[in-house]
């Protein structure tokens, strides 16, 4: 017998702890193995998106050595940030999110956000301990430039 779609939805879905618990995170531990996990464009838009992102993110990268974060974003003004998190001794990073001047052209709630601004200040902390090897990076994938020469 073929099950209707919500009823398999209701059978598979889970209930979340609010996003501000420290058990939030431990819910995607499923994924610590992987080699990728894409959170995807669904998590654009909304405060609570960024935030359950930002969450999910340092969970894998504190409990499950993830090293590199990649967004839809242009790769110069990620590779800016980039810097700043890592602290990298090759360029004098600006000392504060505020005076990185990136993303500009992107609407605020994109990347230009209060939750975007604590999720890279708490990546730069994260990294200041570590050596520079061991850094998570942060990376711009800018797929709409070549979203035309995509084959499907």
């Amino acid at each position: 017998m073929v099950q209707s779609i919500p009823l398999m939805i209701k059978e598979a879905a889970q209930r979340l702890p609010e996003i501000e618990s420290k058990d939030f995170g431990s819910f995607f531990d499923k994924f610590g193995q992987s080699k990728v996990v894409l959170i995807g464009d669904a998590s654009h838009g909304t405060s609570e998106f960024y935030r359950a992102r930002a969450a999910i993110t340092k969970r894998l990268i504190e409990q499950h050595g993830f090293n590199i974060v990649a967004i839809e974003g242009d790769w110069p003004d990620a590779k800016v940030v980039d810097r700043y998190v890592r602290h990298d001794p090759a360029k004098r990073p600006p000392t504060n999110t505020k005076d990185l001047g990136i993303f500009s052209h992107f609407p605020r709630w994109m990347w230009r956000n209060k939750e975007t601004s604590e999720f890279v200040n708490w990546l730069r902390e994260h990294d200041k301990s570590l050596p520079l090897e061991s850094r998570t990076s942060f990376a711009g994938l800018d797929l709409s430039r070549w979203a035309n020469q995509c084959v499907l």
